[in-house]
């Protein structure tokens, strides 16, 4: 309920559902944050958690990824003694399409908030829907964020300079639904 709170209750989180909100418009995602609703929250029981942890955090979903100076024979050893035995706990169930639909026209929304007094401007561009499969795949999925990186550091270096009316820039990656 506290996580909740500072989504509703902060201009951060404020800005984050005005930017989430116009993203996802038309799509199951629309004002349906992860977090959900304040009255969900208050009346959840235990129950509708265990059903949702049993159906999805399962062994099929999972993956573990081991890193460091090891002997490869020993751990593949202990993770099948530990973990290959593990079956689901609950249904299998086919999970939810989660892809977006084409992107359509260019979106623009202006979020005002009385608890600011600075001014930003964001500029989104659609992620690669499936993952690089290939070695071109990677590099043209690495382009745009190396071409922001560029143009952020640029209008930085302009603001430290004193000659933007801005004080600084910055690029970043969301990444809210796969």
């Amino acid at each position: 309920l506290d996580e909740w709170r500072v989504r509703e209750q902060s201009f951060d989180g404020r800005e984050s559902v005005a930017l989430y909100g116009m993203m996802l418009d038309g799509t199951s995602y629309a004002d349906r944050a992860p977090i959900g609703v304040q009255q969900a929250i208050e009346s959840m029981t235990a129950a509708p958690l265990r059903d949702f942890y049993d159906t999805w955090y399962r062994p099929d979903n999972a993956a573990l990824v081991v890193v460091g100076d090891i002997d490869i024979d020993e751990v593949e050893s202990l993770v099948r003694d530990r973990f290959e035995g593990l079956g689901p706990r609950g249904d299998i169930v086919e999970p939810p399409t989660t892809a977006l639909g084409a992107l359509g026209e260019t979106k623009v929304t202006v979020f005002s908030d009385p608890d600011t007094l600075q001014m930003s401007a964001a500029l989104m561009y659609p992620a690669l829907q499936a993952p690089p499969a290939t070695t071109a795949d990677l590099r043209r999925a690495f382009l745009p964020g190396l071409a922001f990186d560029m143009i952020a550091t640029r209008l930085s270096d302009d603001a430290v300079r004193g000659t933007a009316e801005f004080r600084t820039a910055d690029s970043y990656s969301l990444d809210p639904v796969r």
